[in-house]
């Protein structure tokens, strides 16, 4: 990451930047259904529902197992998403200073 930062090498991760924005989105110039596609996927609708499918897969998944390893896992699942949950609430303000990106 300190390399993205610094002056020296910060030229060559534009061109990286450029060259990846240019071979990902080049694809869009196909055709109006492939805009729509996209434009329907990366909607915050297509994210609920896909994060909730996942969630029910989940659930399903530990509803198949006994009781005893069912609530480890229960556990084991909650306490990995809150632990996630403050690593995120607790770098982000620091990443986001340090960088300088404002939004």
């Amino acid at each position: 990451m300190a390399s993205w930062i610094l002056p020296v090498s910060r030229g060559w991760w534009d061109r990286l930047d450029v060259a990846a924005f240019r071979f990902l989105n080049g694809s869009l110039s196909l055709g109006e259904w492939w805009q729509v596609f996209w434009a329907l996927a990366n909607n915050r609708g297509t994210d609920v529902f896909s994060g909730t499918l996942i969630l029910f897969l989940i659930i399903s998944w530990l509803w198949g197992r006994p009781r005893d390893v069912q609530n480890m896992k229960l556990a084991s699942l909650g306490a990995l998403l809150l632990f996630m949950g403050a690593v995120i609430m607790s770098l982000h303000p620091l990443i986001i200073k340090w960088i300088g990106y404002a939004r």
